[in-house]
């Protein structure tokens, strides 16, 4: 069923997460597109960017005459549901499009989707990853297994299932999560034909940084695993983050914090802690760094004439401090109940915490 439209502006909105990337990567996502033909809505979420991008993204989305909203994330896990569907719901279009900020487009699926649109359906594109160079004829093929680069959608069903998942944090399994709970509810997953391709631009991989706990990809993991039998969230889902619903970063400015110092991963961290915590409503911990050093002993030969041998102790990064995994979980259990606000350092180097249960 192809369905008749005067702009794509009154039919799509695309959606876009971003958060302290290079704000080139939004020019040339729009602009691919719009190259194609297509000049839908754009919304470009920025999930708690430092000043320098973000000054840099309102700066580019007004030159692109796109919708740029900064929601008070900063210091919280990257949080991609929560970004997208502050934009889905927003949205007035009849569909919607969430795109990874990173993709290039050089033809236009959202005319192919909306002139082959079945209902109960959405639509993805098979994504081919680019090298550094950025030359596209070494693109390798990601497969057809998640489609968090492109998917296209009616709105209503955001507002039936209540949108994707907030509790995946850092990176997670949102994509797949939303195909499988789209699929649950009775739709049915079409892949654009291969010439509508699009290509993922090379960056860093974030999902094998040290920089996020150990327990992220189990968190998530179990959430995916429960949705498959409750496809319908409970949660309430695409709200706004303000300034007034982030105290702390303006606590960070007075630096009326307390601190403790953890030099060195911590056996007994909790009995540490907590009364810490109790007695202290805003404190800073610092965590020491993420990849802890330890000695190991190597063996040195030397004066072989002599067949002498030296043991020497060499110091190197070996493991995870854990601190912080302690620390993170204390945090996203309590929060919002006994825990007001809070701040992670990106290196996870420290947090700051501001406590609801302080005896002051």
């Amino acid at each position: 069923m192809s369905i008749a439209y005067k702009s794509l502006k009154e039919k799509v909105t695309v959606v876009t997460a971003i958060r302290n990337r290079d704000s080139w990567r939004i020019k040339n996502m729009v602009e691919s597109l719009r190259k194609t033909g297509a000049d839908p809505e754009f919304h470009i979420v920025d999930y708690g960017s430092t000043e320098e991008f973000s000054k840099d993204y309102k700066t580019v989305c007004g030159e692109l005459k796109i919708k740029y909203t900064y929601l008070y994330a900063e210091g919280y896990p990257w949080n991609k549901s929560r970004a997208l569907n502050y934009g889905i719901k927003n949205a007035t279009t009849p569909f919607i499009v969430t795109s990874d900020v990173d993709m290039l487009y050089n033809t236009n699926p959202i005319r192919w989707c909306l002139d082959n649109y079945e209902e109960k359906t959405f639509y993805t594109i098979p994504t081919y990853w680019l090298p550094k160079s950025g030359n596209i004829l070494k693109a390798l093929p990601a497969g057809t297994g998640s489609p968090g680069g492109y998917m296209f959608v009616d709105k209503n069903i955001y507002e039936h299932i209540h949108g994707l998942d907030e509790r995946f944090l850092y990176w997670g399994l949102e994509d797949l999560d939303i195909a499988q709970r789209l699929k649950g509810i009775g739709y049915k997953q079409k892949w654009l034909p291969e010439e509508y391709k699009i290509y993922h631009v090379w960056h860093p991989n974030a999902a094998d940084t040290i920089y996020k706990p150990i327990t992220a990809y189990t968190n998530s993991s179990t959430y995916y695993a429960l949705n498959f039998f409750v496809p319908k969230l409970s949660q309430e889902w695409g709200n706004p983050l303000l300034k007034e619903d982030r105290p702390i970063l303006e606590l960070i400015k007075q630096k009326k914090y307390k601190e403790l110092n953890l030099l060195h991963h911590e056996k007994n961290l909790i009995e540490i802690v907590m009364p810490f915590m109790e007695n202290n409503s805003f404190i800073k911990i610092n965590l020491s760094p993420r990849l802890r050093a330890r000695f190991s002993k190597a063996k040195t030969f030397f004066k072989i004439l002599f067949r002498q041998v030296s043991t020497v102790a060499i110091l190197t990064p070996v493991g995870y401090n854990k601190n912080f995994d302690t620390i993170y979980e204390i945090i996203i259990k309590s929060y919002p109940v006994f825990i007001k606000d809070f701040y992670i350092d990106p290196k996870l180097e420290y947090v700051y915490i501001l406590s609801n249960v302080s005896k002051q």
